[in-house]
């Protein structure tokens, strides 16, 4: 197993196009999220939609 399996992004409650890094149902940073879950492989992607990532899960991921 590496580090990333078992791991998705989810949108942000607090604001659109903000991602989080999820791991068993929960944002690594404690915010919530929302239900839909994306693959982990899509964290770091910017499109026209100017996303945002978690800096605080992605921390949190590399402690």
């Amino acid at each position: 197993m590496t580090k990333i399996d078992n791991l998705n992004i989810a949108e942000g409650v607090e604001a659109i196009w903000v991602y989080h890094i999820i791991k068993n149902d929960k944002s690594l940073c404690g915010h919530k999220t929302l239900d839909k879950k994306l693959p982990f492989t899509l964290w770091g992607k910017r499109t026209h939609n100017n996303e945002k990532y978690c800096k605080e899960c992605e921390y949190r991921l590399e402690k």
